[in-house]
């Protein structure tokens, strides 16, 4: 494997993530609820991950086979990346998914049953 298409591949996944946090979450606007992050992704994503399979495709007619795939492995990233946002934001949304921070912790009504010793006794 190349060491362009693993920086590549990184680069894909670090793009997303640096804008999420970059926008801390933010979406386009009230009348499109979907985040910053995710659609920046899935919009990069689709010219440098999908369209370059295609071998008249203009960006990478005449690139090297290492270059192209460098390249899409960074737009396979950025898709891959951008979807899960999206994905996991529309879940979250629909209270379908919970992200683990979000659950109470501790003993009692609002948390564990069983005191944390019992638990680790249990398990």
């Amino acid at each position: 494997m190349s060491v362009k298409v693993v920086g590549g591949a990184m680069g894909g996944v670090f793009l997303p993530i640096v804008i999420e946090f970059g926008v801390k979450g933010a979406r386009v606007s009230d009348s499109i609820p979907y985040k910053w992050s995710g659609i920046v992704g899935t919009v990069i994503g689709i010219p440098t991950g999908l369209l370059p399979l295609w071998k008249n495709y203009p960006l990478t007619k005449n690139m090297k086979d290492e270059d192209k795939h460098a390249l899409m492995a960074f737009g396979g990233a950025n898709l891959a990346t951008g979807l899960s946002i999206l994905i996991l934001d529309e879940l979250r949304k629909r209270a379908a998914y919970t992200f683990r921070g979000e659950l109470p912790l501790g003993a009692g009504e609002e948390g564990l049953e069983l005191p944390p010793e019992e638990l680790i006794k249990e398990i």
